[in-house]
């Protein structure tokens, strides 16, 4: 019993750690009262734009020229000059000064009190104003020489804020992507508990993006060498603290996608014997769920797959809470193999097993989810809804093959599969020019991501990833 309630309470604990990152970053008062910063994941809007980026640049004699505009969305949709604020501006150097200026809806020039060419000057460090501050490369240089140095000058708070600050402006387009992979590449000694979940959640993201790229197997390496530390210390024990109770398990689980080849073995170890036992996997917060996904993803044996398939059909015979929830992890984990016939069995029996007139079944949402968001199954879960478009509609409801299109254009980055949209939805009968240009548009924004951020990312890990 005590054992289930402390996987509860840690279960409880991340969910409202991440509710509270998730709503600090969505929080949003027009027109300046509120720290509005969450651009989502794939660069489709900024939820709350009303508030200032300062840019600071670092002029001879040790002055600082700080400008402001709004921050919005690349490309800028409203006029920036609009847009101006009263900013208190607050820094701290590596000497000790502290300081203000005022920004009266200006841009300002002043003197900075630093004592050598190597010394930082943080702004905005006390977190009074609501706004975002992009430094120009001498003074983020500097920023980073000293995390390398000693991060620990810096609070866990601060160091969380530098990534979060970094990784948005990047995705804004004020800044390049190199200043985010700068941030990862000293944070392998860190134990910040904010800062690694960023740095998870913007792992998973680029992953997504270059997954198919000649440039992914430096981003293998470089986020294994990032967190080889993280690894060495898992005893695999009872964890210790809140940070190994919840970055260890993430860790260990983006290592293992990334091939790593001691998680593949332990996690391979582990999934072999729940086969052969069918035992629930309880290995101190590593999650029962992920060990099956990971070693389906690696299995060779089409019978370990077909093992896992046949126990999730007997779930489906229960209409109990804790059945339904374990079914969507059994689909979850089926939907990691990257086998495009089992994947289309598994499409086949999700759609087959939904009730008769019943216009949504979860199961088969599931699915489609899950194969659309995972990098080595989405095309075959697009190449089934282009062959089956007339079933699904037929099914459920006219329109329901357009709406996973919908979803899945999130994960649809090149111009050959933007023409293979078009070509669908010349035969499809139930296209909708507004919906039609809604998923061209996702499309179009990931292809401009690529276009834009692709080269500087693959010259970042060329230059920095052996």
């Amino acid at each position: 019993m005590a054992k289930i309630l402390g996987e509860f309470v840690a279960r409880l604990m991340l969910a409202l750690l991440l509710l509270g990152i998730a709503t600090a970053n969505r929080r949003h008062d027009v027109p300046y009262n509120g720290f509005s910063s969450y651009i989502d994941e794939d660069e489709q809007m900024v939820f709350g734009d009303n508030y200032p980026v300062v840019a600071v640049e670092l002029l001879p004699g040790n002055q600082i020229n700080a400008t402001q505009k709004r921050f919005q969305i690349d490309p800028p949709t409203i006029n920036d000059t609009e847009y101006t604020w009263n900013i208190s501006l607050s820094y701290r150097t590596k000497g000790g000064n502290y300081g203000r200026v005022w920004m009266n809806k200006t841009e300002v020039i002043f003197d900075i009190p630093l004592n050598s060419s190597d010394d930082w000057v943080l702004f905005n460090h006390d977190m009074s104003e609501r706004c975002r501050v992009n430094y120009d490369d001498i003074l983020w240089d500097r920023i980073t020489k000293q995390l390398r140095d000693d991060h620990t000058v810096f609070s866990d708070y601060t160091r969380m804020k530098l990534f979060d600050n970094a990784r948005n402006l990047a995705k804004a387009g004020e800044s390049g992507y190199d200043k985010v992979l700068d941030l990862i590449s000293w944070a392998s000694k860190d134990r910040g508990l904010g800062l690694w979940l960023h740095i998870y959640d913007f792992a998973n993201f680029l992953k997504r993006k270059i997954f198919d790229t000649p440039i992914f197997s430096h981003f293998q390496r470089f986020m294994l060498n990032a967190t080889s530390s993280l690894r060495d210390e898992m005893t695999f024990k009872p964890a210790r603290d809140v940070f190994e109770m919840l970055i260890h398990p993430l860790i260990w689980s983006m290592s293992c996608s990334l091939g790593h080849k001691g998680c593949l073995e332990k996690t391979t170890r582990l999934f072999k014997a729940w086969i052969q036992l069918e035992t629930r996997i309880s290995n101190h917060g590593f999650a029962h769920i992920d060990v099956i996904c990971i070693g389906i993803a690696n299995s060779l044996l089409e019978s370990e797959w077909n093992t896992v398939f046949e126990r999730y059909k007997l779930l489906t015979k229960s209409e109990s809470w804790r059945n339904k929830r374990e079914r969507k992890d059994f689909i979850r984990s089926l939907s990691c193999s990257s086998n495009s016939t089992l994947l289309g069995r598994l499409l086949e029996v999700s759609f087959d097993n939904r009730p008769v007139n019943q216009t949504f079944y979860w199961p088969f949402i599931w699915t489609m989810d899950y194969m659309d968001s995972n990098p080595t199954s989405n095309y075959t879960s697009w190449k089934w809804l282009k062959l089956n478009s007339a079933r699904i509609d037929e099914g459920f409801t006219s329109g329901t093959s357009r709406w996973h299109l919908n979803r899945l254009a999130y994960y649809l980055k090149t111009r050959e599969q933007r023409q293979e949209v078009l070509d669908f939805f010349d035969n499809y009968p139930h296209a909708e020019p507004n919906q039609i240009s809604i998923i061209l548009g996702i499309i179009n924004r990931n292809i401009r991501w690529m276009d834009k951020n692709l080269p500087s990312i693959t010259q970042w890990f060329k230059q920095n990833v052996p």
